[in-house]
């Protein structure tokens, strides 16, 4: 009898687990965001909203804040305005969740140089040397697109200059290996963004370079 009660509690707490999930999931990523994001980057991470549409499956993420790390004064280090993440619902409670399209609209890299490394630089590197949790949900991304992206570059004395970024598209990420991590898919986004910006950083360097040859 008492294990008859034990199996119908334990039951009804999967229930309410699985009702959780499916009915304020919005919650449950707001929470992903901001905690795993302090911990996988190392400064402060904010989101200053999501909704969730459940019939078309969609999370809408606004206003993401990336801080500067220590050492690189107050402000943020990178911005996006809106992240679409649509998923397929009846996937939330399986082993691999499918996300049909992931869609990062206007990041803005808000460069800062610092001694060494750059701002972005040690929140790449902070990010590229994170391990996943043990048991962290996998997902397969179907489309995955990152575009509109723009870096501010602000020379020592000089005018910050902004520039466009090539975008970056990919499809079934995570399909070849039973899916992928969070933070995985997040250090596939990081790593294709700081090959931008040593790119966009390097040629503005040629120019300051030039500009200060012909005394400008």
């Amino acid at each position: 009898m008492k294990k008859t009660a034990l199996l119908a509690l334990v039951a009804l707490a999967l229930l309410g687990f699985l009702g959780y999930l499916l009915f304020w999931p919005a919650q449950i990523l707001l929470r992903a965001i901001q905690q795993q994001g302090q911990a996988i980057t190392g400064t402060e991470v904010t989101v200053k909203g999501i909704t969730w549409t459940r019939e078309a499956g969609l999370f809408l993420v606004t206003g993401l804040e990336v801080a500067n790390p220590a050492g690189f004064g107050k402000g943020a280090a990178v911005t996006v305005p809106v992240i679409e993440i649509e998923v397929d619902p009846a996937s939330l409670d399986r082993e691999v969740v499918e996300v049909r399209r992931l869609v990062v609209s206007g990041p803005r890299i808000h460069h800062a140089a610092g001694q060494g490394v750059s701002n972005f630089e040690a929140i790449e590197k902070a990010i590229r040397e994170a391990v996943p949790q043990a048991g962290a949900r996998r997902f397969v991304v179907r489309q995955l697109s990152v575009r509109d992206m723009r870096i501010v570059v602000a020379p020592a004395g000089g005018t910050p200059s902004e520039t466009d970024l090539l975008s970056y598209y990919r499809d079934d990420l995570g399909k070849d290996k039973s899916g992928v991590t969070a933070l995985e898919i997040v250090q596939v986004i990081a790593a294709q963004m700081r090959q931008r910006v040593a790119i966009a950083v390097g040629i503005e360097s040629i120019k300051s370079g030039i500009r200060s040859l012909l005394g400008d």
